[in-house]
């Protein structure tokens, strides 16, 4: 049972510590943030504007659930750059905003 376990985790352990999801990953917020700068200059936010927002910003929840929609990132790289605070407070902004929400 152990040599099972050593041989999985060596087949998921590999290719990660050889670097081959490494560009995956930079690619991914290379995306994230390509969007993330379409959306600020779309809302004329200056870099600095986000400290200024609150936390639950309307625009902050839609920017979040585009980023969200159209990557990998995770809510926790979200919440950072978005200044949003913890990533269960995006998550639960995300969940009281979202349509399904709104129908129940």
């Amino acid at each position: 049972m152990a040599a099972l376990v050593l041989g999985y985790l060596s087949l998921v352990m590999i290719p990660i510590l050889a670097g081959l999801m490494l560009p995956a990953l930079a690619k991914a917020k290379e995306k994230a943030r390509r969007i993330l700068a379409e959306e600020l200059h779309r809302l004329g936010w200056r870099p600095g504007e986000m400290e200024k927002r609150l936390k639950a910003d309307p625009d902050k929840v839609r920017i979040a659930r585009r980023l969200r929609g159209e990557t990998t990132m995770t809510l926790k790289w979200i919440a950072g750059q978005l200044q949003m605070g913890s990533w269960t407070y995006l998550s639960n902004n995300l969940t009281k905003t979202s349509p399904i929400a709104r129908t129940q």
